[in-house]
């Protein structure tokens, strides 16, 4: 642009997975230089979760962008946003550019925007606040944050249930890029598991018109039914220990082979029951119950059965290090009541990066660990 529209302009760009930044930087001038394209099989700076081989069918990332103009003679100070959607196909499927939405709007489509466990999707709304799987503490506000995808205005449905069956709902609409945010909060003021539905649904034109009913609907990638659990501690609670002792755990794992947690649950322990939740940043890869023997309970992590259905997860010994593989989360809740007739919760939460174990024997407390 001449100096006469313009005494400052710049672009940016940014393309994240929901882990890592794939492409991003600011551009002032023009510049053939600097190039938008990246290698599916970059290993991206070696950043935690970024894979060993770079993109694997099942990923996914966002694009945003946008161009900003200034020009104090003129009064103008605009921005222009610009954000989209990109997902890896498997490689017998061609690369394109289609209207979101699987042509509900008009024009051509390939199918469903993304598959998870084998559940199409042509909306999905990924949570940037709370977490499915969260361990928060007795008191805590639960607020709600995310980008919906396709990346357009949308509207977001959210019911919450606690665990005496209150039910608590929030709604609202995206801004025009999909994102979500509304500042009303819930006080988590009863301790157990806490179940969260978020559904979303178009909510604006497209570029190839306005969609028609039936809309789609999409929740959470991975979430059964699109519910999802967050669990609710006292301060005074204590986490679960392994049957084989206590502490924290820090420790070598074979990358890609199975492996067994077993937890101890308290003797006097009745009416107990366990949960679980196993997620990615960009997935949900397991959760609900687990079957409780005597004073146990026992979950077998296999990265070879969950690739399975989440294409994307390494399930191999390729790489090292915290960059070789998606960092997973691994969630556990114990509920029962206690000898004293009490209601009582015991969690822990398991992270793995690659080829390496770690959990704290200690509760989350106001941001830190205790």
């Amino acid at each position: 642009l001449s100096d006469f529209i313009v005494n400052q302009a710049y672009a940016y760009i940014s393309v994240t997975r929901p882990d890592i930044t794939l492409r991003q930087f600011v551009l002032g001038r023009d510049d053939e230089g600097i190039n938008l394209y990246f290698d599916g099989d970059d290993p991206f700076n070696g950043q935690i979760g970024a894979g060993a081989n770079g993109l694997r069918e099942g990923d996914y990332a966002f694009v945003f962008g946008g161009g900003v103009v200034h020009n104090a003679e003129a009064g103008i100070r605009e921005v222009v946003p610009y954000a989209s959607f990109m997902t890896v196909v498997d490689e017998d499927t061609p690369a394109g550019v289609y209207p979101p939405y699987r042509g509900a709007a008009g024009g051509a489509h390939a199918g469903a925007l993304i598959i998870a466990d084998d559940t199409e999707f042509d909306i999905f709304f990924h949570p940037t606040a709370v977490r499915p799987g969260q361990v928060m503490m007795l008191g805590a506000d639960l607020v709600f944050a995310g980008q919906v995808a396709p990346t357009l205005r949308s509207y977001v449905e959210i019911e919450v249930t606690s665990p005496s069956g209150q039910v608590y709902t929030q709604s609202g609409y995206t801004n025009n890029l999909g994102y979500y945010y509304v500042p009303d909060t819930i006080t988590l003021n009863e301790s157990g598991r806490w179940q969260v539905e978020i559904v979303t649904l178009p909510a604006g034109v497209t570029s190839a018109g306005i969609p028609l009913e039936p809309l789609p609907r999409g929740g959470v990638l991975g979430a059964t039914n699109n519910l999802f659990d967050v669990y609710v501690v006292p301060e005074d609670a204590q986490t679960l220990e392994l049957t084989s002792g206590g502490g924290d755990i820090e420790r070598a794992y074979g990358a890609g082979t199975a492996f067994n947690l077993t937890w101890q649950i308290p003797p006097d322990w009745t009416g107990v029951r366990a949960y679980h939740t196993v997620s990615t940043p960009s997935y949900v890869l397991s959760d609900g119950t687990l079957q409780v023997f005597g004073t146990t309970v026992s979950y077998q992590y296999s990265p070879a059965a969950l690739s399975a259905d989440f294409p994307n997860l390494e399930s191999t010994s390729a790489g090292s290090g915290s960059s070789g593989s998606d960092v997973v989360t691994l969630t556990f809740a114990v509920l029962g009541t206690d000898a004293n007739g009490d209601s009582a919760i015991r969690t822990r939460t398991v992270m793995i990066f690659h080829d390496r174990l770690y959990s704290v024997d200690g509760q989350v407390r106001g941001g830190d660990v205790e």
